[in-house]
C-alpha cells in the first residue's frame, strides 16, 4: 500500500508542477530560517559543557564602577585580583582559585617562533598557576599539576600548536610573545598542549601563559589590578547561601582595605552605592554576561521572525492543498467506492506532504550550506552543519521538525479531502469541499497578519538604521581611521608622510568605546561627577569637532599642552553659563590639578547616540 501511496505521490507532483514548486520552495524558506537559527542556539546553549566538572566552577562577580558605560556600580565580570586570596583563605568551600587577564583592546599578540617571521594571535591570557586546577583540560602532553607552575611558561591549545610549529609535539620549544610596540617580547616554553574542547568556551584562549605577575596582588592599598576570577568548588553549591557568606567576607575586606587608605566606608557606600560580591555559575555565565544582555535577549525578535516565517509557510501549504480539494475529489469518490477505507486515504495524502516536506528539508539543507558563512560572520560565531560537533542530536532536531511539519502542513488537508461523500462527489456534487472555507479564509488572514507585522517591522528597522546612519555624531567620521596600537611621535611622524594624511592624533578614548573614565572636579566650590578623555594637539581637529564657544587646542598657546581643557555642550551646561576661561581642579592632595577651560565643542557621541557628557582635557 505505501508503495502505490508513493507512486501516486509522486504523479500528482509531478503532474502539479507550479503547485508543488511554490509548495516546496515556501517549505524550504521557511526551514532555512528556522534550521539557521536551531544551529545558532544550539552553539549558544553548549557554551561551558564540555566537562560535567564545569558544575561546579564559578565565576566571581564585584560590583563596582570600573569602566562603566554610565559611571554606575554593576555587577562585572572583573574584579580586584585581592579577591582570590580572599576567597582562598575565608571560603573552605572553594578547593582552587585562579586568577586570568581580561581581553583588554583587541586581544591581539605578536608571536615569533624560531627564525619565522612574527604573527598576530589573538587569545593569549596570562593567569596564575591554579588555572588548569579550576578548569579541566584535557592535555595531550604534558602535566595539567606542573604544567604553569613556574613564570615564563605557556600552555597551547592543539589547534594553535599545529599553526604555529606544524605539529602538536612541542613541548620544550620556545616562542616570544610582544604585547605593545616597542616592548622588547618575552620568552615562554611550551610546558602543555591541551585538546580543544567539543563546545564554546566562556573562557576563550588559544594559549595560557604563566608570567608570573598574576601571583602578586599591587602592594598600595589604593591601587587596583583588575582581572577575572575564577573558583572550584568541592561540590555544586547554593548560591543563594554562599553569596551571603561572600557579601558578608566582602564586606570585611573592603573596610580594612579602607581602613588603610584613611576612607570613611559609610561615606563611600552611599547615595545607592553598595558592596556586592557573587559566585555565578560557570555554565550560566555565557547566557548571562555582565554589563549586557543574554544571547537569547538579543535574538528574540530573530526568534519570532523565523517561527512566523516558517507559519506562513506552513499556512501556505494548508492553503493551496484544500484550494486543490476540488480536482482530488473524483479521486477520492472512486477510491471510496472501491473500498479505500478513510485511514488509508488520510495516510496517503500524508504521504503526499511527507515527499514535500522532504524535498524541502533537502533543498533546506542545501540553502543552510551556502547561507552558513554569511549568517557566521553576521553573528560574530564558527558555524557549521556537517561538521558539527553536535551532528547527532541536530539531525535528530531535524527528524523532529520533518515529522511535524509533515503533521501540521498535511494533516489538515488530508482529513478534508477524505471526508468527501463518494456518492455525491461522483454525481458532481463537491458542496462538501467548501464546508472547511471558514478556516481556509481565517488561515489566509492570518497569513496576510504576518506578512503586514513583516512589512512594517522592516519599515521600522529600515527607519532606525536611515536615523543611525544620518545621526550629527558630532564629529566627521567619513575620513577617520582607528590604528589600534601604542601612540609613538616617530610612528606618528612616518604616516604623516603618507600622500592624503592631514592629521595623526590620538586619544584615550577610542570611537564605540564602552568605558568612560570618571573624574571629579571641583568648580567654584562645587563638586562635579565627569568624564575624562585626553587627546593630543591634532585630536579634535581630526575629529572636525564643531566649537560652540571659545577655541580648542592649539600649538600657538603653550598652556595647551599643560593645563587646558576643552569641555562638550552637556559638560558646559553642567557647570554654568560663561565658563570660557574659568578654572576648575580635579585630583586630590600633592596630585591635584587645575585646568582652565578654553573651548566647548558640539557633543561628541563617542560610545552611543545618546551619550551625555564629557571632557576633554
Amino acid at each position: 500500500m505505501f508503495k502505490i501511496n508513493f507512486k501516486i505521490a509522486l504523479r500528482n507532483l509531478l503532474k502539479n508542477k507550479v503547485y508543488a514548486a511554490i509548495n516546496i520552495g515556501g517549505l524550504a524558506l521557511g526551514l532555512t530560517a528556522f534550521v539557521l537559527l536551531l544551529l545558532f542556539i544550539n552553539h549558544e546553549k553548549n557554551y561551558d559543557q564540555w566537562d560535567t566538572q564545569l558544575e561546579k566552577v564559578y565565576q566571581i562577580r564585584e560590583m563596582h564602577d570600573f569602566f562603566t558605560p554610565d559611571n554606575k556600580p554593576h555587577w562585572q565580570d572583573i574584579g580586584d585580583s585581592r579577591i582570590a586570596n580572599l576567597l582562598t583563605e575565608k571560603v573552605p568551600q572553594f578547593k582552587h582559585v585562579t586568577k586570568i587577564s581580561n581581553n583588554w583592546g583587541n586581544g591581539y599578540s605578536s608571536i615569533k617562533v624560531a627564525q619565522n617571521e612574527p604573527v598576530l594571535q589573538k587569545g593569549f591570557r596570562d593567569a596564575d598557576s591554579s588555572f588548569f586546577k579550576v578548569f579541566p583540560y584535557q592535555f595531550i602532553y604534558g602535566d595539567e599539576k606542573t604544567a604553569i607552575n613556574k613564570p615564563h611558561t605557556v600552555v597551547l591549545k592543539q589547534s594553535i600548536a599545529k599553526q604555529l610549529y606544524g605539529t602538536d609535539k612541542v613541548l620544550g620549544k620556545t616562542l616570544k610573545l610582544v604585547m605593545w610596540r616597542n616592548d622588547p617580547g618575552e620568552e615562554y616554553t611550551v610546558t602543555g598542549v591541551v585538546a580543544d574542547p567539543a563546545t564554546a568556551q566562556s573562557v576563550a584562549f588559544n594559549a595560557i601563559t604563566h608570567s608570573g605577575n598574576r601571583e602578586k596582588d599591587p602592594e598600595n592599598p589604593g591601587s587596583s589590578n583588575y582581572c577575572q576570577i575564577y573558583a572550584l568548588a568541592n561540590q555544586a553549591l547554593d548560591t543563594a547561601s554562599l553569596n551571603q557568606n561572600l557579601l558578608k567576607v566582602y564586606i570585611d575586606f573592603k573596610k580594612a582595605s579602607f581602613a588603610q587608605r584613611k576612607i570613611n566606608f559609610a561615606d563611600y557606600y552611599k547615595e545607592g552605592k553598595k558592596p556586592g560580591l557573587m559566585a555565578f555559575p560557570m555554565q550560566q555565565v555565557h547566557s548571562n554576561p555582565a554589563l549586557s544582555s543574554g544571547w537569547f535577549d538579543k535574538i528574540k525578535p530573530i526568534v519570532a521572525l523565523s517561527i512566523f516565517l516558517l507559519l506562513v509557510s506552513v499556512i501556505n501549504f494548508v492553503n493551496l492543498a484544500t484550494a486543490q480539494s476540488v480536482q482530488r475529489a473524483k479521486e477520492v469518490g472512486v477510491k471510496k467506492v472501491l473500498g479505500a477505507y478513510k485511514k488509508q486515504l488520510v495516510m496517503q495524502f500524508l504521504v503526499e506532504s511527507a515527499i514535500q516536506s522532504l524535498l524541502a528539508l533537502f533543498i533546506c539543507v542545501a540553502l543552510v550550506e551556502v547561507l552558513l558563512p554569511a549568517f557566521s560572520n553576521h553573528f560574530e560565531v564558527e558555524l557549521s552543519f556537517w561538521r558539527s560537533k553536535q551532528l547527532f542530536s541536530l539531525v535528530v532536531q531535524l527528524l523532529g521538525l520533518f515529522v511535524l511539519i509533515t503533521l501540521l502542513a498535511g494533516f489538515y488537508p488530508a482529513w478534508v479531502l477524505s471526508k468527501y461523500n463518494p456518492v455525491k462527489v461522483l454525481k458532481g456534487n463537491y458542496e462538501s469541499g467548501f464546508k472547511g472555507m471558514a478556516l481556509r479564509n481565517g488561515l489566509v488572514v492570518l497569513q496576510f497578519i504576518i506578512a503586514v507585522t513583516f512589512i512594517i517591522g522592516i519599515g521600522v528597522m529600515q527607519m532606525q538604521t536611515s536615523y543611525i546612519a544620518h545621526k550629527d555624531l558630532g564629529f566627521d567620521k567619513s575620513k577617520l581611521i582607528n590604528i589600534a596600537t601604542n601612540y609613538d611621535d616617530n610612528f606618528a611622524e612616518r604616516i604623516k608622510k603618507i600622500a592624503g594624511v592631514q592629521y595623526v592624533a590620538t586619544t584615550t578614548q577610542v570611537m564605540g568605546n564602552a568605558f568612560n573614565v570618571p573624574q571629579k572636579i571641583t568648580y567654584k566650590d562645587q563638586q562635579f561627577d565627569i568624564n575624562t578623555v585626553t587627546v593630543s594637539m591634532d585630536a579634535l581637529p581630526a575629529l572636525g569637532a564643531q566649537v560652540v564657544s571659545g577655541r580648542i587646542f592649539s600649538r600657538e598657546y603653550k598652556q595647551d599642552t599643560v593645563n587646558t581643557a576643552v569641555l562638550n555642550e552637556t559638560a558646559a551646561k553642567l557647570l554654568g553659563k560663561n565658563i570660557v576661561g574659568q578654572m576648575y581642579k580635579s585630583g586630590e592632595g600633592e596630585h591635584q590639578n587645575a585646568f582652565q577651560i578654553v573651548g566647548v565643542i558640539k557633543d561628541l557621541s563617542l560610545i552611543h547616540i545618546s551619550e551625555p557628557t564629557r571632557q576633554y582635557s
